[in-house]
């Protein structure tokens, strides 16, 4: 694939969907989130399963480049246009600008009837604990938490300022009291003051840049083993587009 240099990293302790990486030192933002999860904890312990911070998801990326910009995509994701370009763009125009993406996960979200990326944009939240949302009925309280952490820049497909994501007290990638990977840490971004934002909010719009999913199903589905990807149609699509075949 000359001339692009490809740097790659197999996690030494992987991790389940929807779980955090227990890692030694236990970070100092996760003291107060510590009871709720203690039973884990102590077996990742008596197990040998803590795990270096680099195995927390992107953590590794994040710590490495030497890129003042890290795009971070997922492996189910077809480009159709220059999204880096788009944006970058987007951090030109606002220098306290921390992260570029999909804003969404509002399909889970208490708040989907009144609420809107649009409004968001326009600080029109719909809650005073924004970014918490109100905790839906049919979801299940922890330790008589009244929130959920359904808001987020989606991280399929997005960009960090690094200079700014490593003055965040949390790690990106892990999932922290009940929130999906970057939930917890885009409240902390937030609350720190720095600014999101999403330049395609339609679904027409998006797809000028890239397809989510673009195999009929999710990358979250092959992490679970439920599907795999079809190889072939892959490999047909990387030999039309860029003249490669892929040797498997």
């Amino acid at each position: 694939m000359y001339p692009i240099n490809i740097k790659l990293r197999i996690a030494k302790k992987k991790t389940k969907p929807g779980r955090s990486n227990h890692i030694f030192p236990f970070p100092s933002y996760m003291h107060q989130y510590l009871i709720k999860d203690l039973r884990r904890y102590i077996q990742d312990i008596f197990t040998f399963n803590l795990a270096p911070e680099d195995d927390i998801r992107y953590q590794w990326a994040i710590n490495n480049t030497k890129a003042s910009k890290l795009l971070l995509i997922h492996d189910d994701i077809m480009f159709k246009g220059n999204i880096i370009e788009k944006y970058l763009e987007e951090f030109e125009k606002n220098p306290n600008l921390i992260i570029v993406g999909d804003l969404g996960q509002c399909n889970i979200c208490a708040h989907q009837n009144v609420c809107s990326p649009e409004k968001i944009l326009k600080k029109e939240y719909p809650s005073e604990i924004y970014p918490l949302t109100e905790r839906r009925e049919k979801a299940k309280g922890i330790f008589g938490r009244k929130y959920e952490r359904s808001c987020r820049i989606n991280e399929w497909c997005c960009m960090l300022d690094i200079a700014k994501t490593k003055t965040v007290k949390a790690h990106f990638g892990n999932c922290v009291d009940g929130g999906d990977t970057g939930a917890f840490w885009f409240e902390k971004a937030f609350k720190a003051g720095f600014d999101f934002t999403d330049p395609l909010l339609s679904a027409e719009e998006k797809q000028k840049y890239y397809f989510h999913c673009w195999q009929g199903n999710a990358g979250h589905s092959i992490w679970l083993g439920t599907q795999s990807y079809k190889k072939d149609l892959v490999n047909s699509k990387l030999y039309e587009d860029f003249g490669y075949k892929l040797r498997y």
